[in-house]
């Protein structure tokens, strides 16, 4: 449906006059939409404007505007939807504001504001953005992790890191790293195709291409082309090659062909001809002496253990006074999140003065320069630091004679005897040996050695190979579940449930009381209770009371026929007499043999004979024997010998090429014949005929030789009897007492016709009036030409509708008078039609339509007019 243009009372916003209640008005300039109430101006409802969505196109969602105050300007914050929604979504915001939070939203797509994340179990979260993050248990991100402060991971990260913080993760198996901070790997990192960003190596890294802000190796590296530092380059084993440092770089050892620095390099010692400045001026040597001689440059000093008499400078030369130092110290850790400008921290553990290091963000600071430490438990910074910053506190104490030690860790390998008894957790993360350890409630290490026996109060959790020589007693569990990478043991006795990552292989008997789930290879005799395995291979017996699965149902003498591979024989292309077929007996239900001779003597002539719903018979001509039908015979070729349906020598179908009868015959139903039928003898008598080359309606009629034949020019049906071509000639005035059909034109020769009947029906598509002698008018006849009708209403009246000639207009007029072919209406007359078309200035289109009970206006324009 073409619909109505409406066009609203418009102009511009100056303009704008009191609407109408309900009345739209439309602004020109500003594209505002208002509509009264009250006829006056400033009661006016503002309903709408452009300013304040943006419209969606075929590749861009739709948004709202929201516009700031028209004397600031016309710009606008637009919340827009993205480009491609899967389903209708809502948001429901929350009814109150949150200091320094963040909108979370759940799968309902409500909203809650949320200032951290913590999580004591095991969670998993599709998106995670948060000023800081707990997690206790494992954690399981869907996508990318992006960590923009430290990450510290105790049980290893599997999948892509990025990371614009110091992080510290034991394990990380991942497709791609992007680390923006300094970040620590505990062992070998290889990267094949580079890395951006910090890297810290305690082993040997292979990296092809490497691009970092910060890079920290604690072991050999190799660096097959130049290597060019920003900022500090630490090394700890020394440089070969040429250094290229634009920033500032500490090195314990470094031995190059060129160094060229345009920043400081500070270093424990430097050997070469000379060290200049940039200006070409030797630079002054600042190290340390002891009775063995130089040692090397030295930026700082560190003094740790007890024992410090005195520290003077005389000639360029600190003079360090030690009485003595504690035979073994230990350090205490403690990681401090600041708060905005903080610059005050207590340290828990306490210090001595003098032997505590401060970290901000994995950066160590320098003493009494970025801050002072004096009281034992105070650390203050001559800055504060911002929210979020890390800062560590790392103290230096006295071991002394350990008696009881809660929480002990040690960065490199230590050798422990004597333990009896160890209450929380032993954490060696570079190797522990332990020969006579009792008891350990917890042990953390990445490679343990046990040279002795070894008793674990509860589960014992391994990450990588488990070696035991000895054999194991008790639960092998990982956070309470039976699963070791690998097992090695003479003699293995597991309680409790256990899962085996790989095959199991036993090479004397096997006992399981609860099931075995996976592939097991058995050289020797193995006793299960319950077996439940992909695959079994077995050299050896394996006996079972009752099989599952392909074999399901299988016990003594009984083998289900599900579990026979029928489908897996080898196909036999033809049966002899003597192949044996498998029959199950039908009173016993025992399984018997017979041949394929035997089986073949009871289908088609033992025990009775055969008794066939069907037969198909393709070659073979001759039956030895009599053909009993009970049901249609279609044979092609013919039929010689006796054919019988059940003994009666009557055939209820019969379709056969040639069929000879050397007696009577009864035929129950049609008889076909394609070539003809010779019948002679006596008179035939048929109680119907049908003749296939006579036509329907027309009258039959002897031909040539008696042959039935018929004509087209005389035919009968329910209009009686029609002659065609040639007519029939009737002279004189005839009368007919019935329908009359012309089938040719009527021509009256007269000046009235007329017509007495109650309807005239004409099948005439187009009627035309005013013919002159048969030929449309050469000259204004001045007459009006139409339809007049009689009705009464009250009196005799007559209603038209005509061509006025004189206003060359259709009327339609109730009442009117005629004279002389010129119609005068008195009333005009109502329309009532169910559509209305216009075919004027604007071309042919409906204006007026229905569809159900509305009734419409189309193709029109309702104009409002302006203001």
């Amino acid at each position: 449906m073409a619909a109505p243009v409406i066009q609203f009372k418009r102009g511009i916003f100056s303009n704008l006059p009191g609407l109408r209640i309900g009345e739209p008005g439309f602004t020109t300039d500003k594209y505002d939409l208002y509509v009264g109430i009250d006829s006056t101006t400033e009661n006016n409802k503002f309903f709408g404007s452009h300013r304040y969505w943006t419209k969606e196109t075929t590749t861009v969602g739709s948004g709202v505007n929201l516009v700031e105050g028209t004397n600031n300007g016309a710009n606008s914050i637009t919340l827009k939807a993205p480009a491609s929604i899967g389903s209708d979504v809502s948001y429901t915001f929350p009814g109150s504001a949150v200091d320094q939070g963040y909108l979370r939203t759940n799968s309902s797509g409500t909203l809650t504001w949320e200032s951290g994340v913590n999580t004591s179990g095991v969670s998993t979260i599709a998106f995670l953005q948060a000023t800081t993050a707990n997690v206790s248990a494992a954690a399981t991100v869907g996508t990318d992790l992006s960590v923009n402060r430290n990450l510290t991971v105790s049980g290893g990260i599997t999948g892509a890191v990025n990371n614009a913080g110091v992080g510290t993760v034991a394990f990380l198996q991942a497709t791609t790293v992007n680390v923006s901070a300094a970040a620590t790997v505990g062992t070998n990192l290889t990267v094949l195709g580079g890395i951006t960003g910090a890297v810290n190596n305690a082993g040997v890294g292979t990296i092809a291409f490497l691009q970092s802000t910060t890079v920290n190796v604690s072991a050999a590296a190799t660096v097959g082309t130049n290597l060019s530092v920003n900022r500090n380059l630490t090394v700890s084993g020394g440089i070969t090659g040429n250094l290229n440092a634009t920033g500032v770089s500490t090195a314990s050892h470094l031995q190059s062909t060129t160094v060229n620095a345009t920043g400081i390099i500070t270093a424990s010692s430097f050997r070469g001809a000379d060290f200049r400045d940039t200006d070409g001026s030797l630079v002054p040597l600042v190290g340390v002496q002891t009775g063995g001689g130089h040692n090397g440059l030295v930026t700082a000093f560190k003094f740790v253990g007890t024992g410090l008499e005195s520290y003077q400078v005389a000639n360029e030369v600190a003079i360090i006074t030690i009485a003595g130092v504690a035979a073994s110290t230990y350090t205490t850790s403690e990681l401090v999140t600041a708060t905005q400008n903080q610059a005050a921290f207590t340290v828990s553990a306490g210090y001595q003065e003098g032997f505590v290091d401060v970290y901000l963000n994995g950066l160590r600071l320098v003493t009494n320069t970025d801050y002072t430490a004096s009281d034992g438990s105070l650390v203050n910074l001559t800055t504060g630091v911002n929210a979020g910053d890390e800062l560590e506190f790392v103290t230096f104490k006295s071991l002394g004679n350990i008696i009881a030690v809660q929480n002990f860790k040690t960065a490199g390998d230590i050798l422990m005897t004597g333990f009896s008894t160890s209450t929380k957790v032993f954490e060696a993360l570079g190797g522990a040996k332990i020969a006579g350890i009792t008891t350990t409630s917890q042990l953390t290490a990445t490679t343990a050695n046990v040279s002795a026996a070894a008793t674990v109060g509860t589960n014992l959790s391994v990450n990588e190979n488990l070696t035991v020589l000895g054999g194991i007693t008790g639960a092998v569990n990982n956070a309470g579940v039976g699963t070791v990478a690998f097992l090695q043991s003479t003699t293995v006795n597991v309680s409790a449930a256990a899962t085996v990552g790989t095959n199991l292989s036993v090479n004397r008997n096997l006992t399981v009381s609860g099931g075995i789930t996976g592939n097991i290879n058995a050289s020797g005799v193995s006793t299960i209770t319950q077996l439940q395995a992909t695959t079994v291979n077995a050299v050896g017996v394996i006996t079972a009371s009752q099989f599952s699965g392909s074999g399901a149902g299988i016990s003594s003498n009984t083998i289900p026929i599900l579990a026979l591979d029928i489908a897996g024989g080898t196909a036999l292309s033809t049966l002899t007499q003597n192949d044996l077929l498998i029959v199950a007996d039908e009173g016993t239900g025992n399984i018997r043999k017979i041949t394929a001779d035997q089986m073949s003597q009871y289908v088609l002539g033992g025990a009775g004979g055969a008794t066939l719903p069907a037969l198909k018979v393709t070659g073979l001509s001759t039956f030895v024997s009599d053909v009993s039908a009970e049901a249609n015979l279609t044979v092609a070729g013919g039929i010689t010998g006796r054919l019988n349906s059940v003994g009666v020598s009557t055939i209820s179908f019969l379709q056969s090429t040639t069929v000879n009868i050397s007696a009577g015959a009864t035929v129950g139903g049609t008889l076909s014949v394609s070539t003809g039928a010779n019948i002679t003898g006596g008179e035939t008598t048929l109680s119907s005929a049908t003749v296939s080359d006579l036509t329907s309606g027309r009258v039959v009629i002897a031909g040539a030789s008696g042959a039935l034949t018929d004509s087209t020019n005389l035919t009968y049906g329910n209009n009686g009897l029609i002659v065609g071509a040639g007519g029939a000639n009737i002279t004189g005035i005839s009368t007919f007492s019935s329908n009359v059909i012309i089938s040719g034109d009527l021509v009256v020769n007269g000046t009235t016709t007329q017509i007495n009947t109650v309807q005239t029906t004409v099948e005439d598509t187009l009627l035309e009036l005013q013919m002159v002698d048969g030929s449309a008018p050469s000259s204004d006849t001045n007459k009006d030409v139409g339809l007049i009708m009689n009705y009464y209403d009250t009196q005799a009246r007559k209603a038209a509708f005509f061509w006025d000639d004189s206003a060359s207009l259709f009327v339609l007029a109730s009442t009117v008078s005629e004279s002389s072919g010129v119609v005068t209406p008195s009333t005009y007359g109502g329309l009532e039609i169910g559509s209305l078309y216009v075919n004027d200035c604007a071309g042919a289109s409906q204006v007026i339509s229905c569809s159900g009970t509305t009734r419409s206006l189309e193709n029109i324009v309702v104009d409002g007019g302006s203001f």
